[in-house]
């Protein structure tokens, strides 16, 4: 799962974290990683965040818009990253229910 802005409008992944695949269903076109990939959210309104469309899509896309995060695609489930000032990924917490 992606932000389309990433895809779409070139928003740079902010944060990535890796769940539990969703089982794939027979008209799936593309099994699930398990990624969610969040573009940079720092400057925009909770509603703003809200409303940001996601898609799954083949993780070659992702990686053709940002492949920054290509030596963290091996990660195991429950790995979690987050952009720094330096433009690199270091672990971060995973992503917290509300």
């Amino acid at each position: 799962m992606v932000d389309r802005c990433i895809l779409d409008d070139g928003v740079p992944i902010y944060f990535l974290y890796r769940e539990e695949p969703d089982l794939a269903r027979p008209d799936d076109a593309y099994p699930d990683s398990g990624w969610r990939i969040r573009g940079d959210y720092r400057a925009l309104s909770d509603d703003e965040f809200d409303a940001r469309k996601q898609d799954y899509v083949a993780m070659g896309k992702v990686l053709n818009a940002d492949d920054s995060w290509l030596h963290l695609i091996d990660a195991p489930t429950g790995s979690a990253f987050l952009r720094d000032e330096q433009g690199q990924f270091a672990p971060a917490d995973g992503p917290t229910e509300d």
